[in-house]
């Protein structure tokens, strides 16, 4: 998620500030101060010592020195140079190449962050906002920090790591876990790997390449992880923890959790329905949890799977269903659904009908109904778990694109 949504969506200029002199410090051995500043005529009082100015473009995702090398914002070019739209094409060109200038960069960056002590090697140094943590690219030495912001609920953090580390050891295309913090502030450094997007390269053939190897990928950590689990005990499981987090969410307004609690029962009912005498147990397994086009980058022959902070135990065929109905961007979800659930062709794409358990011969239309009923089950569980975070101050765009598809989608699965 970009700066500029997240300044939107939470404290984020207090939570910067807190994470990043957190880990200047613990990672440098002395106190650090960070200071946001609007503008650049605030005179730096509060600071003892010499001070090292940052700037930061909300567009871009980008907070770096003035001066940087062009080398330094390889990731950034990458991620944001191409947009699918034609008309964009050479506007979005233009700006990303002057954001990402030597000279012109610091004129886009209006927002200037204040470091004291000054920070070793800055002019190599890279920030990036995101989700539930920030991400510090060092260039020169080749690694990515990834750092928990400050504030927020350690459980996708931890999942993401224990995830990481047991895919790397299954020799995964997933980048290696360098070294760890574990002192006031949890951070991580990895092997820094830059790459574009799939769903931002024009080559369609190479794309499908790299979609093609991480999917066989993430059989392999299906077959590792997979375990039986009773339906039942699996549906209260994730009952429980919609209803905590519905309970436990300050934002929420009384009549929206009632709404979100009745959807929860007509789901559940609905699993309990089609499951009854006819399947007591299912596959389960290690899911990626975010398994998308962004989420796969590719380089020459080199590709990974990265962002794997959703990651956690789900039915076999949670991730492939994530891809196929583009779950993560919610508004047209319904028809989505009821095409996957009507068109036996859909079944028999490589990213189905390769999932564990998963042979487009016997899938009866049951069976399908199920799968995609536990599956908006597991989409409910992850929409409240993510927009439960007490620092929020208001609710992400994609949560009420989310809640208001889902009459339509019950609708689909009647």
């Amino acid at each position: 998620m970009k700066i500029s949504l997240l300044l939107e969506r939470e404290y984020f200029v207090s939570i910067f500030e807190g994470t990043m002199s957190s880990f200047f410090s613990d990672y440098f051995g002395q106190s650090y101060k960070v200071k946001w500043q609007q503008s650049d005529f605030k005179k730096d009082t509060e600071f003892k010592g010499e001070v090292q100015t940052w700037r930061c473009n909300p567009q871009i995702n980008a907070i770096f020195v003035p001066g940087a090398e062009r080398e330094v914002f390889e990731p950034i070019i990458r991620e944001f140079s191409y947009t699918p739209v034609w008309w964009r094409k050479p506007f979005q060109y233009i700006y990303i190449r002057t954001a990402t200038h030597m000279i012109w960069g610091k004129y886009l960056a209006k927002i200037n962050i204040k470091v004291s002590p000054v920070v070793p090697d800055a002019k190599d140094l890279l920030i990036v906002g995101g989700n539930h943590k920030l991400r510090l690219l060092d260039n020169k030495r080749k690694k990515c920090f990834v750092i928990l912001k400050k504030g927020f609920d350690s459980n996708f953090f931890e999942r993401e790591l224990n995830v990481r580390r047991l895919a790397y050891n299954l020799k995964l295309p997933v980048p290696s876990v360098l070294e760890e913090g574990s002192s006031n502030i949890r951070w991580y450094a990895e092997k820094y790997v830059v790459g574009t997007p799939i769903n931002r390269l024009k080559e369609s053939k190479r794309s499908r390449f790299a979609l093609g190897e991480c999917i066989k990928a993430l059989q392999i950590l299906a077959e590792y992880s997979r375990e039986e689990i009773e339906v039942e005990n699996y549906l209260e499981n994730l009952s429980q923890s919609i209803k905590k987090n519905i309970s436990s969410n300050i934002l929420l307004k009384e009549e929206e959790r009632t709404k979100l609690l009745g959807y929860l029962d007509r789901v559940r009912s609905l699993v309990v329905e089609l499951s009854r005498n006819y399947l007591r147990k299912i596959d389960t397994v290690i899911a990626h949890g975010d398994f998308q086009p962004a989420n796969i980058i590719i380089n020459n022959d080199d590709y990974w799977i990265i962002d794997w902070e959703y990651s956690c135990r789900r039915q076999a065929e949670y991730d492939g269903l994530v891809y196929v109905l583009k779950s993560r961007f919610p508004r047209g979800m319904a028809k989505r659904l009821k095409n996957l659930l009507e068109d036996d062709r859909m079944w028999a794409e490589p990213i189905l009908c390769k999932w564990p358990d998963m042979k487009v011969n016997n899938i009866s239309l049951r069976r399908r109904r199920l799968i995609l009923t536990i599956f908006l089950l597991e989409e409910l569980s992850l929409r409240i778990e993510e927009n439960s975070n007490p620092v929020f101050k208001e609710l992400g765009c994609g949560f009420y694109d989310f809640v208001s598809e889902f009459p339509k989608v019950l609708e689909v699965m009647r």
